[in-house]
Order: structure tokens, then sequence, then C-alpha cells
């Protein structure tokens, strides 16, 4: 086994996502997949951790897929899989408690551990398409603290006349090479218009605030 490696049994592991069945709405679906056993898959450092392995039995992985109107090819835009289910725990184990503004709804993974929060006080989430929110909101747990919204989260900010306690922002898809451009129009707009307010983006490994 290589250093570092955490071994995850594919039979026992699970999230909230696991036992969904694959669904679609309009150019959203989910749709269920399995790492193969006995695989080497990148945990980037998450939990002290730089790959997982695959044992026991292939790993259920949930994926988010959207397509462009009229077409029939499926773009998976997130997964629930060990990597990105545990970063985005620690994620929320770093925010600061208060009220939460959420840039982009994906599978909904913050939510399951943003709850378990009880002093994050209120949770808005900007999600601009209308698919995705019809198809993970009934997958969410039910808490009068999370409230969902559809609109595009920059005209959002712009126009809002209050500021939250911290912004938790995922709307990069792709490598961090491939996204730096969407990881600092996040940040360049979160300095104008939330000056002050501390700012999480998924997927950038040392946390950058507005």
């Amino acid at each position: 086994m290589l250093p570092g490696t955490l071994e995850i049994d594919g039979r026992t592991w699970q999230t909230p996502l696991t036992t969904v069945a694959a669904q679609e709405h309009g150019n959203a679906r989910l749709w269920p997949v399995g790492y193969r056993r006995g695989g080497y898959w990148h945990m980037e450092g998450t939990g002290g951790y730089e790959f997982y392995r695959v044992s026991g039995g292939r790993l259920p992985v949930m994926c988010l897929q959207r397509r462009t109107p009229g077409r029939k090819t499926w773009k998976t835009w997130m997964v629930d899989d060990p990597l990105h289910w545990r970063a985005m725990r620690e994620l929320v184990l770093d925010l600061p408690a208060g009220r939460l503004l959420v840039a982009g709804l994906g599978l909904g993974l913050f939510a399951h551990h943003l709850l378990e929060r009880p002093d994050i006080t209120d949770i808005e989430v900007i999600e601009i398409d209308p698919d995705v929110i019809a198809l993970i909101t009934p997958t969410l747990p039910a808490d009068p603290r999370l409230h969902i919204t559809e609109g595009d989260y920059y005209a959002h900010i712009e126009h809002r006349s209050d500021r939250p306690d911290a912004v938790l922002w995922d709307l990069a898809v792709g490598d961090q090479e491939q996204t730096l451009p969407d990881f600092m129009r996040a940040m360049l707009t979160g300095a104008a218009f939330l000056p002050g307010t501390p700012l999480f983006c998924f997927g950038l490994k040392r946390q950058q605030k507005g």
C-alpha cells in the first residue's frame, strides 16, 4: 500500500446520497456509479491522507450530472466520493458561527455537515440551475435554517444590502489549474461587494478571505 493511504471498505461506505435512486429532472440527473475495488484514488491531504484505496467491494458514488439543453451528452459536476464528502466536512468545521451564504447547491453535501452545527443559524444557498434545485432539494434534511434561492450568485452579492458572517463558495468544476480564473473571480467580487466577510472556497487547499 502507498504511504499516506486510507483504506475504505466499499461494502460499508455510505453518504446520505448512497441509497438515493438514479433520477433525472430536465437537464440534471443523479447517476450512481462504482469505484473499482483495489483502486487508488486521490485524497489531496484531506484527513492527513494523500490517497485512499477501495477494499472489500466496489465503492458506491453518486454523481450530479448536467447536460446542455438539446444535447444527449452528460457531464459530471460533482460526486460524493470520500475525497469530496470528507473535504467538505473539514471545510464546514472551519466556518465561523452565524449566518452563512453558500454559492452553488451541487449535491448539497455541505448542508448535511452544516446542519449538524447548532451554531450555524441560517444557511442561504444561491443556485442558478432550477433543475438542480428540483433534483437535490428532496434529498436534503428538512431544517428551517436552510433556504435555497434560484439565481446568480454574483448578481446576488452585488445587490444585497446586508452581509453574512461567511461565504462558502463551491462553483468550480475541474482541476485547480483549470478553475483558477473562477477562484480569482470569487475572491475579487467578494472583496468588492462583501468586504470583510470571510470567503471559503471549496477546492482551494489554502483558504482565502475577502
